[in-house]
């Protein structure tokens, strides 16, 4: 069979070269920009894939025919038709291996010349690992390196139209990027901090300064993981003492809340100007900026810990408006002191990872940063003194004004003593001082300017909050939707444990011939603050811990009247202590056994005692006592006859106590009677507590809860108290078995 040689030599010419080329374009791609997943794209390419897949048909035709001519039998002169198929195929094979070779040459060609790879990647369509995105970022810190200013350029501009883009897809929604994003975002500033080539460093600019990941002029709800990467990268300037980077940061945002996070006008309803249509939308926009007015708070205080003053210094006179308008920073008095509180309260543990300083980590790192940022603020107010007003009206250190609640009043009585101390030590920095341009406000600075100095303005607003807090505490009244609360919790909870010793009372009500004790309630003096609705503290159990006191109370002396009807009184282990049950030969249809407080599933699994279950010994009831008294009596058993159970009754409280503390009725079962009396409203009740000082009872209720449960036992009942022995407890002597008496 007559064979194309110039088809197999071109093949063999091919294949010679195409491994030698492939391996060379691989490795020289790799070194160039030192990114596998510019390669990965690279043979992922058509024309790499397809030169490849007819290099491999081609070669594979050629071992065809070879194994032909080394087997070759002719063929019958009517199938002529067929002699000359492989050089057909073979010559097909060979055109298109041609046009394959010279595509993935220009592709070769592409790869190696950065423009034309950055063209041919941005017309790429990316899919969810951000390969293509990734690329683009290689190639982009490779022109970084190189100082290429049009390859950087090019890539700056399609970089900040792919983050313009995704903010424009998302909506409504907090804009949360992918994590090529901001991992984007972090390398680009570090790469472009090696540089003072001005073309190229604008690249690392536009990164530091959060136009890509927050824009400038148009604002979408920031993600909480967007902030986290730009105090991630704030981080990473100050590490690489780039404080350009983080200027060009602050003037970004500068212009961002003057324009686009600036807040909505109101827009009021036609019929009624009252009503604000859009309060919804003003509140949301409200959040947004003390949330990034926040952020820029913490940056401050991390400036302040490195000792970036000259800094600081530039970021406080940083404006773009005539007259001078400082967005970041705070106006008055009470704006600073309001940021102070933002971050120094009790609940400030919220901020927990959010602001971490260079070098600092876990719970250490967390405070210092706290108190940093604290001193920032001591640092804003003594800033106000040096401001200049320029509107009419405004003056910058001007008294300000306390908190309207009792739980923000509680706060500043707290943590304002700390805050002066801290403007006391910003006063005394005279490192600071000098690079902000400042000096120490003293007496005679003071007298000069016609302004009170810092602590005399911090002591006179401690004094106001305390006033208000004292006043507001003895004039508010308890809300009735309170007092209602624990009536009807004190009622749920008296009258649940009362029914839950439904199971030890008699069936038989005893009326002739019995002995009674009685359990009754009581009252107590507690904080008028906690059914207020302007509460300093958060009382969380204000309703229900009066009402539970009395139900223990109910329960130990309930458990207390069983342990003194004893007329025996046993300690035993545990195998003995039954057999000890068996001595007092008891009848199954006239005795019970109340338990109190012994675990039998454990007893039954430790010891196995035969016939022994949770509700039965031998035949004998179990009864389960449901609450218990352990310091009166612990893991016991009380040995009774059914009919000698006690019964109760409840009898109404004394007509003197209802009409001393207006109570009214809560229970239709138990005769429960409750009420929360103001000392202020009924001023004879404050003779009954003739040892409180005046103001505390200026500030309290009466809460009463009063009952009379009488419990009735026949005459001359007796039990057995059986105790079981614990390794545990201190319980005294063992008793023998033999000591036991017939019951």
């Amino acid at each position: 069979m007559p064979i194309n040689d110039t088809s197999i030599y071109f093949i063999i010419a091919i294949l010679g070269l195409a491994y030698p080329i492939s391996l060379t374009v691989v490795t020289r791609l790799d070194e160039k920009y030192k990114s596998v997943i510019i390669v990965q794209l690279f043979r992922q390419c058509r024309e790499f894939r397809a030169f490849q897949a007819l290099l491999i048909a081609a070669i594979a035709i050629v071992a065809i025919q070879i194994i032909w001519i080394i087997n070759w039998q002719p063929l019958p002169q009517e199938k002529t038709v067929f002699h000359d198929w492989a050089e057909i195929l073979l010559s097909l094979i060979t055109a298109l291996l041609l046009i394959a070779f010279f595509l993935f040459t220009r592709r070769i060609f592409q790869f190696y010349i950065p423009p034309l790879l950055a063209t041919f990647l941005r017309q790429q369509p990316d899919n969810e690992d951000r390969l293509i995105f990734r690329a683009l970022t290689r190639l982009l810190f490779f022109g970084i390196d190189l100082q290429d200013a049009e390859l950087v350029a090019t890539l700056r501009a399609h970089f900040g139209q792919l983050f313009i883009n995704w903010r424009a897809e998302t909506g409504e929604e907090p804009v949360k990027y992918p994590v090529a994003y901001y991992e984007m975002v972090y390398d680009t500033i570090f790469h472009s901090s090696k540089t003072d080539y001005w073309k190229v460093r604008n690249v690392g600019f536009a990164a530091a300064s959060g136009r890509w990941l927050i824009g400038s002029r148009e604002y979408n709800f920031i993600d909480e993981l967007t902030y986290a990467w730009l105090w991630n990268n704030l981080k990473l300037m100050l590490k690489l003492k780039r404080e350009d980077f983080v200027e060009e940061f602050w003037q970004n945002s500068h212009q961002l809340i003057t324009t686009a996070l600036a807040p909505l006008p109101w827009q009021h309803d036609e019929n009624d100007f009252h009503v604000i249509r859009n309060q919804a939308a003003v509140d949301q926009r409200e959040r947004e900026r003390q949330r990034f007015f926040e952020f820029h708070t913490a940056l401050g205080g991390m400036l302040l810990y490195e000792k970036r003053y000259h800094l600081l210094k530039r970021l406080f006179n940083h404006t773009t408006s005539i007259p001078v308008r400082y967005e970041l920073l705070p106006l008055t008095m009470n704006m600073v002191l309001a940021l102070f509180f933002r971050f120094w309260t009790t609940d400030g543990m919220f901020y927990i990872g959010r602001y971490q300083f260079p070098d600092q980590d876990g719970i250490q790192g967390e405070f210092l940063s706290r108190d940093y940022i604290a001193r920032y603020t001591a640092l804003l107010f003594i800033r106000q003194y040096f401001l200049i007003s320029q509107w009419y009206g405004y003056e910058p250190v001007a008294q300000p004004q306390g908190p309207d609640t009792q739980e923000e009043r509680t706060a500043w009585i707290q943590y304002l003593p700390y805050f002066k101390k801290l403007v006391e030590e910003i006063q005394q920095d005279q490192d600071l001082l000098k690079a902000l341009g400042y000096e120490p406000i003293t007496g005679d600075w003071a007298e000069r300017q016609q302004k009170a100095l810092p602590t005399r303005i911090i002591d006179r607003l401690l004094e106001n909050v305390k006033a208000a807090y004292a006043a507001t505490e003895v004039e508010q009244r308890a809300e009735e939707d309170k007092k209602r609360a624990f009536r009807e919790m004190s009622a749920r909870i008296i009258d649940a444990r009362i029914a839950s010793y439904s199971n030890i009372q008699n069936e038989q009500q005893i009326a002739t011939q019995f002995e009674s004790s009685q359990i009754k309630g009581g009252y107590v003096l507690y904080h008028k603050a906690a059914f207020a609705s302007d509460q300093g503290t958060t009382y969380l159990d204000y309703d229900s811990f009066f009402a539970n006191e009395i139900a223990s109370e109910f329960t130990r002396q309930l458990t207390g009247l069983f342990r003194s009807k004893a007329i025996q009184s046993y300690l035993f282990r545990a195998p003995q202590f039954f057999e000890a049950i068996d001595k007092l030969h008891l009848n199954p249809d006239e005795h019970l056994l109340l338990n109190f407080g012994i675990l039998l599933e454990v007893v039954i699994q430790q010891h196995g005692i035969d016939r022994l279950t949770p509700n039965s010994y031998k035949g004998i009831p179990i009864v389960p006592v449901q609450y218990t008294d352990h310091s009166s009596m612990r893991s016991s058993f009380i040995v009774i006859r059914k009919t000698d159970l006690p019964s109760f009754f409840f009898n109404k409280p004394l007509a003197d106590e209802i009409n001393r503390f207006h109570l009214a009725r809560v229970s239709n079962t138990t005769e429960l009677h409750a009420a929360v009396v103001d000392l202020n409203e009924h001023q004879e009740l404050k003779t009954m507590f003739p040892n409180e000082q005046p103001e505390v009872l200026d500030t309290s209720v009466i809460l009463a809860l009063e009952l009379n449960v009488e419990v009735r036992w026949k005459n001359k009942t007796k039990v057995v108290r059986l105790s079981m022995y614990s390794d545990f407890y201190q319980q005294g002597s063992v008793n023998e078995v033999s000591e036991v008496k017939r019951f």
